[in-house]
């Protein structure tokens, strides 16, 4: 009876591969996780080129920016002061051919001092890359689960010599969700705040992320309610311009109209008491008065329209060329209209 062929490895997996020193020819690795991605890369560039040669001979590229033809090209010839050369070829989720023949012949014979890495980022790759699959070490990235999510964040704070109590996780996620760039990127934040402070407590979490980034989804919410165009497209840009990314920004607009939803819920059910449903939510109050203060604005019709007008922006920040500020305008824009 024979076994079926294993097509996919782990972001675990490989990185004690490659940490061991053995090192592929050729990954084709997968995911909607860039931070673990980014980290496999580095670490592969380390591991197979060194500290000095990595600096030059580590050649990366983009489709949307380079065409498949240049990337074929530094296939050939070793690297300089160097016969090790590492090719990375990233976002080919959105190049619109199906031929990657050339790949496919390289990998047929590759070169021993040669290492090439295409990257999609998707979550699930489409039929045009199943030859990839077949040839390459396929290594596909998964979001990490709630105990790793949780790891990740204890363990980023104890490198920067913070210890972190489990409320503290928690509030974390429900604010800034689950893509491990933006958790770094606050926790940074946090800990240079909180210089003198040992333990970090979900108020100071709450202190430095929720109030801020909140009060800007509020603000920007309330203007798109009162149809006010030009105020809601600035506020856009300005969470741009401070840093936020536009994933990020959606997550929290979904979070933001997941509350309105569940308050219109406990109104329809028969609950009215703000102390209860405040509770239920878990909500600060002063949180849930401004959520409170919108529900009149957001009936459910309107919730569900701007549901579908979040997936489509989502959809195109994965697949789309478009600029991402230019799609989040267009998504201001129709959830106004």
């Amino acid at each position: 009876m024979k076994t079926a062929r294993k097509t996919s490895h782990s972001y675990k997996e490989t990185l004690a591969e490659i940490q061991q020193g053995n090192v592929r020819p050729g990954y084709f690795v997968f995911g909607e996780e860039p931070y673990l991605m980014d980290h496999l890369l580095e670490q592969l560039a380390l591991k197979f080129l060194g500290e000095p040669q990595r600096e030059i001979n580590y050649f990366l590229r983009y489709a949307p920016d380079t065409p498949m033809e240049e990337v074929v090209a530094l296939l050939t010839g070793g690297g300089l002061f160097s016969s090790k050369k590492l090719v990375v070829y990233k976002d080919v989720q959105q190049l619109r051919t199906q031929k990657f023949q050339h790949f496919l012949h390289y990998m047929d014979h590759p070169p021993a001092d040669l290492c090439l890495v295409l990257v999609a980022r998707t979550g699930a790759p489409s039929r045009k890359f199943q030859p990839l699959m077949e040839k390459f070490f396929t290594v596909e990235i998964q979001t990490p689960g709630t105990d790793e999510l949780m790891a990740f964040i204890q363990g980023e704070f104890r490198r920067l010599g913070k210890r972190v109590d489990t409320p503290a996780v928690q509030t974390l996620l429900y604010h800034v969700g689950e893509r491990l760039h933006d958790l770094q990127m606050e926790i940074v934040q946090i800990a240079n705040y909180f210089q003198e402070k040992d333990v970090i407590t979900a108020e100071d979490v709450e202190q430095i992320v929720g109030i801020h980034i909140n009060q800007t989804v509020f603000d920007l919410t309330r203007l798109i309610a009162q149809r006010d165009q030009e105020k809601a497209l600035f506020t856009m840009r300005n969470l741009l311009a401070k840093g936020e990314s536009p994933q990020s920004i959606l997550y929290f607009l979904i979070r933001h109209f997941m509350m309105l939803w569940k308050i219109h819920g406990y109104y329809k059910s028969g609950i009215r008491d703000d102390r209860e449903i405040q509770e239920r939510l878990k909500l600060y109050r002063s949180h849930y008065q401004a959520y409170k203060q919108q529900v009149s604005h957001w009936t459910f019709g309107k919730i569900i329209r701007a549901f579908q007008k979040i997936k489509w922006a989502d959809q195109q920040l994965k697949s789309s060329q478009m600029p991402p500020d230019l799609i989040l305008d267009i998504l201001v824009l129709q959830l106004i209209n």
